[in-house]
């Protein structure tokens, strides 16, 4: 985010900084600001700063404290949750809620998270912050920010709030393949925290994606797909209109050399395979992204090996998995022109 972004969006000073037990004084003071419904006693407080599954974010302008955020996480957890989100009465309309909101989200897509989700306790300020913030209304005042949707950004730590709606649940999974297998965009290419949020999601088998959902997801963002004609009608019935004719049946059986084809025209080679000597035989998800005259070069996204040293496979260690595929195993992306 530019500096000159963050000013257009904040017209706060606040700084912000993870709450601890020193603070506890100043965010006293600011509880006895807010409405008496809103206030939390100082037991309360205190179990928060200490909970280790909650972040604690205080926003204070000249040392005074004018908001609190707080997210609940894991480490390494698909989803975060925020839990509280106050900003006192008389630092209001200056940003203040959107730059905790932001920092929160931010936070919990630091640590792993793949979701982000909200409540606004029926309170109206909340629930236009959310709306204004790209989150999802789920109703009963539950909201949900899909952290792989339409992001664009030039590292991990910077974000972009998203402009259309947010991925679903079933989707987030084919989301992060896409984002690490450098689809949607290139920069975080297998970085270590994409990998940490795609691990605990293809881990989880009832997440794992399959071409279907992979092929929505790239679709969506206007990428062109080659699929296996037994499914392809499937996806486009699931996708808008203005969308299916980036669905492109592709009815010959894959082979080693039909992969070069598509890697000569730098389109994304996304298999499910099962290649013994590196990942044994559970069947994984593979990005085929070069070959050398000799060796096809691919990634293991689900893993935390070194993406600069990417592992290398024959044609025909590729010919005899390929023989294993079903419809659902793979499929080719081309970027937009």
């Amino acid at each position: 985010m530019s500096m000159r972004h963050a000013f257009a969006r904040y017209q706060t000073f606040a700084r912000l900084h993870a709450a601890v037990p020193a603070d506890l004084v100043g965010i006293k003071h600011f509880s006895e600001r807010l409405p008496e419904d809103a206030r939390m006693s100082d037991d309360w407080w205190r179990a928060e700063i200490k909970r280790p599954d909650c972040h604690v974010l205080v926003a204070t302008e000249c040392n005074i404290v004018v908001g609190i955020g707080i997210v609940e996480h894991l480490p390494r957890a698909p989803e975060a949750t925020i839990t509280y989100l106050c900003v006192a009465p008389d630092a209001r309309r200056r940003g203040v809620a959107q730059l905790l909101a932001d920092t929160l989200v931010g936070r919990g897509r630091s640590e792993g998270a793949a979701i982000v989700r909200a409540t606004d306790h029926g309170q109206i300020g909340l629930s236009a912050l959310y709306d204004h913030s790209g989150f999802k209304s789920f109703g009963g005042g539950l909201w949900c920010f899909g952290l792989w949707d339409d992001h664009v950004s030039h590292s991990y730590s910077d974000l972009r709030v998203p402009q259309n709606m947010p991925v679903t649940r079933d989707e987030a999974a084919a989301q992060s393949l896409l984002l690490a297998m450098g689809s949607i965009d290139a920069s975080m290419l297998l970085t270590p925290r994409a990998r940490q949020v795609i691990s605990h999601e293809v881990e989880d088998s009832r997440q794992e994606p399959d071409a279907t959902n992979l092929a929505i997801a790239a679709a969506r963002r206007g990428f062109t797909v080659w699929m296996d004609a037994d499914i392809a009608d499937d996806v486009r019935m699931r996708l808008e209109p203005s969308r299916r004719e980036t669905i492109i049946e592709d009815a010959a059986g894959l082979t080693p050399e039909r992969i070069l084809g598509h890697l000569s025209r730098s389109h994304l080679c996304l298999l499910r395979l099962a290649l013994p000597r590196l990942s044994g035989d559970k069947p994984t998800w593979y990005i085929v992204d070069g070959f050398d005259g000799y060796l096809f070069r691919v990634h293991d996204v689900t893993t935390f090996d070194d993406p600069g040293d990417p592992m290398v496979a024959t044609a025909a260690e590729l010919r005899l998995a390929m023989g294993q595929l079903a419809a659902s195993d793979h499929l080719m992306v081309g970027r937009p022109l």
